[in-house]
């Protein structure tokens, strides 16, 4: 079943019915109220035993205006997982591409492009995913991450990642938007180091997280602040942007919802828009605790020009 939020609504920034029909829970209640809405975060990732769907970004950024497209292919298994992203310029034809794979045993990240022929690194360790941010749910779900973690699924599976949010909950509020009820979360992400040297700087985060309570409390609307402070000569200079993450249709598919469209928009911190990614889902495509080739988690090395191990820093093939 497709169900599509309404246009009107989506594009409304400001929260409904907050102070005629909902309610403020102060002190102690806001701990306890934000832990029940992240047990039902914890039991959606750990009833999604496989998942598999392809997907489409569209990309409107200064810095990728010759790469406006990319096509995603991703397969999840458990703690294994498989994302392929193809990067397209503006005529459609390929510029790029990339794969982050994790086999249960080992992390894999294959890139290729036109000037580069392909580089396989491999490492027992979580490799950088380069990847992840073309992911709809690990975007969608940003919010329950440390600005300096990689998103990965397996966190999301663990009760204690879940835990720890409870003490940044500073708001919990219920209401209503884009015409469902639900409840409304304030967090605040600590300062975390980013970078090395003179790249290094501190990163804060404040986000606001809707919650629909008729999808089960799936997340619809995120609102993230993001501040950037400098760290002695770093290159950085202290600076605020902003981002909002808007669900505009769902899919309910084996008792799971699941979204097809999200939108992200970024803007600085004098609110002029430097950014919008539109993810769609091809909802055919779209497979939830269906049988897995769990062949595709391991990567051919045929393919790759040079292999790296990241473990021993050898590089196998030049």
């Amino acid at each position: 079943m497709l169900i599509k939020l309404k246009k009107k609504a989506i594009f409304a920034v400001m929260w409904i019915s907050l102070i005629s029909g909902g309610s403020l829970c102060l002190g102690k209640d806001i701990k306890e109220q934000a832990k029940t809405v992240f047990l039902y975060q914890l039991s959606y990732f750990q009833k999604l035993d496989s998942l598999e769907y392809t997907s489409t970004l569209t990309m409107h950024y200064a810095e990728l205006a010759d790469i406006p497209y990319s096509d995603v292919f991703f397969v999840l298994k458990g703690d294994k997982y498989y994302r392929k992203v193809v990067m397209k310029g503006t005529k459609g034809e390929e510029k790029g591409l990339m794969i982050n794979s994790f086999n249960g045993e080992l992390y894999q990240f294959f890139s290729k492009s036109s000037e580069q022929n392909g580089v396989l690194i491999f490492s027992s360790h979580p490799l950088r995913d380069d990847t992840a941010s073309y992911d709809v749910l690990l975007e969608l779900y940003s919010f329950a991450y440390s600005p300096d973690e990689i998103p990965r699924f397996a966190t999301l599976r663990k009760k204690a990642n879940w835990e720890r949010l409870v003490d940044g909950v500073s708001g919990y509020t219920e209401g209503e938007m884009f015409g469902r009820k639900g409840v409304k979360l304030t967090l605040q992400k600590p300062k975390v180091k980013i970078g090395e040297g003179d790249a290094a700087y501190y990163q804060g985060e404040t986000c606001e997280v809707f919650f629909a309570s008729e999808f089960a409390y799936f997340p619809l609307y995120i609102y993230r602040r993001i501040q950037v402070s400098p760290i002695g000569e770093s290159q950085w200079v202290p600076t605020e942007i902003s981002e909002e993450l808007k669900v505009t249709e769902v899919k309910s598919i084996e008792n799971t919802v699941f979204p097809l469209e999200v939108e992200r928009i970024s803007k600085d911190k004098n609110g002029q828009i430097i950014g919008k990614t539109i993810f769609k889902v091809d909802a055919k495509s779209l497979k939830i605790n269906k049988l897995v080739d769990e062949n595709v988690f391991t990567l051919s090395r045929t393919e790759a020009g040079m292999i790296i191990d990241e473990d021993t820093g050898e590089v196998i093939q030049k």
